[in-house]
Order: structure tokens, then sequence, then C-alpha cells
């Protein structure tokens, strides 16, 4: 029980620390529509903001992110989502 608790904090602490290292890089316009997205799908959230801190930390970010590029990068993310394999039975 201790352990699962310990273990969420220190998650919710990462997750903090990602969210204050890409703050920077978001215009007031971005960082508006991504605190909507926190509140509205937490999920969507979550791989946006870990997608976004990796390319940062990967230097493919320089850069201040506007709305319209949050907007791109969150649409590609939802089209990763929806790419599921097609299973199609064929009877002989």
């Amino acid at each position: 029980m201790e352990r699962s608790g310990n273990q969420e904090g220190e998650l919710l602490k990462q997750i903090k620390k990602m969210e204050l290292s890409i703050r920077p890089f978001l215009t007031a316009e971005a960082l508006e529509r991504l605190n909507n997205l926190k509140i509205a799908h937490q999920e969507k959230w979550l791989k946006a903001i870990t997608l976004l801190y990796q390319l940062i930390a990967s230097g493919q970010i320089r850069t201040k992110i506007t709305s319209d590029q949050l907007k791109q990068i969150l649409t590609k993310l939802s089209e990763r989502e929806k790419r599921r394999p097609k299973i199609r039975f064929i009877r002989k």
C-alpha cells in the first residue's frame, strides 16, 4: 500500500517537472489550449506533454510553439491513436 502511494507521488513529481519544463516553450494561447485539454481529456494531455517534453529534450523544438502548431501536434497524436489494424475474416 505504501509503495503504490510512493510510486504515485514520484509519477506526479515527474509529470509536474515535464509540465514546468515545456511551459517556457509555449505561447500564451498554446498554454491555454493545453490547460483546456488537461481539464477535458487528461489522458490525451499526458500524452501531449510527454511528447512535447521529448521533442524539447532532444532539441527538435527550440522556439515557442504557437496554438496552431500545438493543434497540429494534437491532431497527429489523435491520428496515431486511431490507426488500428483492420482484421478481415475471409471465409471459404
